[in-house]
């Protein structure tokens, strides 16, 4: 299969925190982010907790395509570049738009994840397509990565589960 991934896009929002994570940081995106997606990105996210004066670098990487071995280097320097700089990272994963994924993208999400945690922060992943599901049950780390619905889901730490559980039947 050969393999086809646009590139992804970065978001870095001001968002609440919990008082002993908060850092001063200023908003940035690249240009064409914000010209196409900043907006509707921040919107989605909405109001994300109790302590709305308090912010802190909230980093969103939304890919889209085919995550396999011939895109996979691409997705880890995105990764990569989006973990840049010191102190806490928040990281959200957006792979909705994913079409197709395999094992080699695996590996830059577990380097991300051991970063993140590494610098107090945390790595959540937003999927919907049960074949995404499938590959972390296969490999065994929906414990480390489980399924958030949305990006506001992630930040508020809702995993998909239990976010359907909490809604009226």
């Amino acid at each position: 299969m050969t393999g086809r991934y646009l590139h992804a896009r970065t978001l870095l929002v001001r968002q609440p925190v919990p008082p002993a994570l908060s850092v001063l940081s200023c908003f940035r995106a690249t240009e064409a982010l914000r010209k196409a997606t900043a907006t509707p990105v921040a919107e989605e996210m909405g109001h994300m907790g109790p302590h709305p004066d308090l912010f802190d670098k909230l980093r969103v990487v939304t890919a889209d395509g085919e995550l396999d071995l011939t895109t996979v280097r691409a997705f880890a320097r995105d990764l990569e570049d989006a973990r840049h700089g010191s102190g806490p990272v928040f990281l959200i994963v957006d792979l909705r738009a994913v079409t197709f994924m395999d094992g080699s993208a695996l590996g830059p999400l577990c380097a991300a994840r051991e970063d993140c945690c590494d610098r107090l922060g945390w790595v959540r992943v937003v999927h919907d397509r049960p074949s995404t599901a499938l590959l972390f049950r296969a490999a065994g780390l929906l414990e480390r990565f489980p399924r958030y619905a949305s990006p506001q889901d992630a930040w508020q730490d809702v995993p998909a589960d239990r976010a359907m559980a909490q809604r009226p039947a």
